[in-house]
């Protein structure tokens, strides 16, 4: 999600899929417990969310990249994609829609990173230029997680310096931090992880299950 797109999230929806929480002031996880493989159970507050009726606002359209390297072709040759024809393509099409209205404007998301890979110090001197000015210009944006991890299988360490990719982009071009993460197609997540992001002045991240993963029983959008 945009880290430009944060005001009003309480009364907004974002069309991207899954499922989205926004954190509070404490987010009471447990370490080593699951999403996917804890039995769900509705409780009272869950179902009073969902006999609420909806007071729907403003609908938020994110055009979002998931990221996954390796798995479709070799590593060098998706990193080399990123570098390239992908990111090509992305200011093609923001420059396709400069005129349109901000609100109508193509922004794309990308986890830290690949951002940073497509930033990597060979890069052509051209395309550099014309990136970091779409960044400027709110057009390229990237969210707080590096990628898609199994968190599971990270410890703490590992969850905290992955943060590191969009933060130290962030600073070098002097813009502000992430407030949003983005994590699909994984089959489950700790429960550490919304504390972590939460430490981290994340506020939004959203969830996709994918299709061999019993969805979380929570509502579509909670706080």
């Amino acid at each position: 999600m945009a880290s430009r797109l944060h005001r009003g999230l309480m009364t907004s929806l974002v069309v991207a899929g899954g499922f989205f929480a926004l954190f509070g002031p404490t987010s009471p996880v447990a370490v080593g417990q699951s999403l996917a493989t804890r039995q769900a159970r509705p409780d009272r507050e869950n179902q009073k969310q969902r006999e609420r009726p909806a007071h729907l606002e403003q609908i938020v359209v994110v055009f979002k990249t998931h990221f996954d390297i390796g798995y479709t072709d070799l590593a060098r040759n998706v990193v080399n994609r990123y570098r390239t024809t992908m990111i090509d393509k992305a200011l093609a099409v923001c420059e396709a829609t400069r005129k349109l209205p901000p609100e109508h404007r193509f922004v794309w998301t990308v986890p830290g990173w690949p951002m940073a890979q497509i930033l990597w110090p060979r890069q052509t001197p051209e395309r550099r230029k014309r990136i970091v000015r779409a960044i400027y210009d709110g057009r390229l944006v990237w969210h707080a997680l590096a990628g898609t991890t199994h968190t599971e299988s990270l410890d703490l360490e590992d969850l905290v310096r992955g943060l590191g990719f969009s933060s130290r982009l962030a600073r070098s071009l002097d813009v502000p931090l992430p407030r949003d993460a983005k994590m699909t197609d994984v089959p489950s997540h700790c429960w550490i992880l919304p504390t972590v992001l939460k430490r981290a002045g994340v506020d939004f991240l959203h969830l996709g299950c994918n299709s061999a993963s019993a969805s979380p029983d929570v509502p579509m959008l909670f706080w």
